[in-house]
């Protein structure tokens, strides 16, 4: 039996045990939907070497056509087959419909599928091992607990530090795949969550894109990506490249001997936002410079230095040096200038709680090691050269100058520039945020119908 003076603590043990267990179970109960898609998807995808449905119904096609040519070319052997009672069209014709609804099969089966299924089963993998490790550790503790080796008072800040390093990320995560699972199958994100899943495999860092309560809230698994509400519009897709940013920042800055005396008194947290910043920016453009300083960052936040967070001022700096680039004087530098402007207006007009305490000649080093850094890995760069003829080519359809529909791929890299080009030199945020949409969804080579929320979207905005 406990100690009875332990009554409580063994309660809190065995309720937090009890809540990682349930999201266990709901996470297992999902991968093994997903190993189910995955399965129907191999049956009626045809692959090289695969084994599905779809290749020997194409070969019953190709032998019962060779069939019916043989016995108009050899009356011998129609009589010997009996041709004549064998309708070989109909069963060609049998055989095609066959095929055609199970490639409908196979486009409703990619529909139930958010993402990609290995990467969707890399996430839910990541979350299923932190369940296990956290009941692990409950098991561990309350053993401990039992045969006296661990006072209650240790155990006490032992289950402190696991909700919040682990239990607190896990229960969001939880809540938001729930969640986002449903706004996504049924499309009330507005497809910003598939534009986003676009968006990150253009910059070669594919996610779990999920709607969410707020973007920030605490993560466990590095995968998934939560579109916090109210971001749910085209103006804040940019914002995801911070994801990719921050993953590059884990696989780099470890490996510089002396990248911390840079900021010498910031944590790593700091760092590797800012270098999310950096890497961002470069590899978006002027896209992700507008989504955070039009939008997001605070000018009135304060400017005193907290010891785990970078400042919004700071970002804000790093962000602008980062579009500096050593390129001549252009419409992509004016509008650069104008965006920088544009934030030191508003920084103006609300002075920050404090003084403005931050280090800019620690911050420009910083910003030119990054830089330095990406340039060595050859990671792309969205400058001058790309925006302009992003915009000499698409300004005129999302200005609805004319309604000729792009030829060819577009990039979502140059739409969301375009998009925040013009927003800035006035033009109305709804016609341009629906053009978007609409080209997004046929400049991708999609088939089939567009969902409702691309749909509906002329007739909402009363155009």
């Amino acid at each position: 039996m406990s100690d009875p003076s332990t009554i409580v603590l063994n309660t809190r043990l065995s309720d937090l045990a009890d809540d990682v267990t349930k999201v266990q179970g709901v996470l297992e109960r999902l991968a093994l939907r997903g190993s189910h898609l995955d399965e129907l998807k191999r049956l009626v995808t045809p692959r090289m070497g695969g084994k599905t449905i779809t290749l020997p119904l194409r070969d019953a096609a190709e032998q019962a056509n060779r069939l019916a040519d043989a016995g108009q070319n050899d009356s011998t052997l129609a009589k010997m087959l009996d041709l004549e009672q064998v309708d070989v069209a109909k069963l060609v014709e049998h055989i095609t419909e066959a095929q055609s609804r199970l490639r409908e099969m196979g486009k409703t089966i990619n529909a139930m599928t958010l993402v990609g299924l290995d990467q969707w089963r890399n996430a839910l993998s990541q979350n299923l091992e932190v369940c296990k490790n956290v009941l692990d550790k409950v098991k561990g503790m309350k053993t401990c607990l039992a045969d006296g080796t661990t006072a209650p008072q240790q155990v006490w800040i032992q289950l402190r530090e696991l909700h919040y390093q682990s239990c607190q990320g896990l229960f969001a995560d939880y809540v938001d795949l729930l969640s986002g699972m449903v706004l996504r199958d049924t499309h009330l994100d507005d497809e910003i969550c598939a534009i986003t899943d676009d968006f990150l495999a253009e910059l070669a860092s594919p996610r779990l894109v999920l709607p969410g309560r707020r973007s920030e809230l605490p993560t466990v698994f590095k995968d998934l990506v939560k579109i916090g509400f109210p971001e749910w519009a085209v103006w804040d897709v940019p914002l995801a490249a911070h994801h990719a940013g921050a993953w590059r920042a884990d696989l780099t800055l470890p490996d510089q001997p002396n990248w911390r005396d840079l900021l010498p008194d910031r944590s790593d947290d700091v760092r590797r936002c800012l270098f999310g910043d950096i890497y961002a920016t470069r590899a978006t453009g002027p896209a992700y410079a507008c989504a955070m300083l039009l939008l997001h960052l605070d000018p009135a936040s304060s400017a005193v230095l907290e010891p785990d967070a970078a400042t919004d001022h700071e970002r804000a700096r790093v962000i602008i040096n980062a579009l500096a680039f050593s390129e001549p004087p252009d419409e992509f530098t004016a509008f650069v200038r104008r965006i920088g402007a544009d934030w030191d207006d508003a920084v103006e007009q609300n002075p920050a709680a404090g003084a403005a305490s931050h280090d800019t000649a620690a911050l420009d080093a910083f910003a030119d090691l990054v830089r330095e850094l990406l340039e060595s890995r050859r990671e792309p760069l969205y400058g001058a050269t790309k925006w302009q003829a992003a915009n000499k080519r698409l300004a005129p359809l999302l200005r609805g100058d004319t309604d000729e529909p792009e030829q060819g791929q577009v990039k979502l890299l140059d739409l969301l520039n375009v998009a925040w080009t013009l927003r800035r030199a006035g033009t109305s945020p709804a016609t341009v945020e629906d053009r978007v949409m609409s080209v997004w969804w046929t400049g991708g080579g999609r088939e089939g119908t567009p969902p409702p929320s691309i749909n509906r979207r002329p007739s909402v905005r009363g155009e």
